[in-house]
């Protein structure tokens, strides 16, 4: 996790002199592989920003940061037959008090061959994305390649909604 901090000021509550850093933006998780990439049921990759609630009652908020998942070999004009599952967890959330709100984060995903919506193509190296998947995990940019063939199904809605996560004071 790269996840910014979570901190509340509150009186006697922190240790040190009050000029600790905080640090709210979430970083940058980047897994490459030249073979498969397998992120198993029960892991979880987290960039999601932070919060810091001030001994004033002021809420700071930080942005997401970005996950860069690659799977495959880069050699030109090889076929890249390899696989990309994501069966852990994949966090890019802003927090928001309900007044403002840090930024969601940003997803970059390359797979052998893609598909979006619709049903699995059964495609060697296939990472096949449900059109729910641009709605979850509260990410506001998704960068979606393939090395071989990308095909977006019939009728499929492809819609970025992120979500920001609402933390009470």
């Amino acid at each position: 996790s790269t996840a910014g901090t979570r901190v509340r000021d509150l009186n006697g509550a922190r240790a040190g002199n009050g000029s600790d850093p905080v640090a709210l933006d979430g970083g940058t998780i980047r897994l490459e592989s030249a073979g498969n990439l397998m992120l198993a049921a029960g892991s979880g990759i987290d960039v999601s920003g932070g919060m810091w609630q001030q001994s004033s009652g002021k809420s700071g908020f930080g942005d997401a940061g970005t996950i860069v998942l690659s799977s495959g070999t880069v050699t030109p004009s090889a076929r890249h037959e390899a696989d990309l599952s994501l069966a852990g967890t994949l966090k890019g959330y802003g927090l928001s008090d309900g007044k403002a709100t840090g930024h969601g984060g940003k997803i970059e995903i390359t797979a052998s061959n893609v598909s979006i919506g619709g049903a699995a193509l059964a495609r060697v190296g296939e990472l096949h994305l449900d059109e729910s998947f641009f709605g979850s995990g509260g990410f506001a940019s998704h960068a979606i390649r393939a090395r071989d063939e990308l095909t977006v199904a019939a009728g499929a809605r492809v819609k970025a909604a992120p979500e920001s996560l609402v933390r009470g004071r």
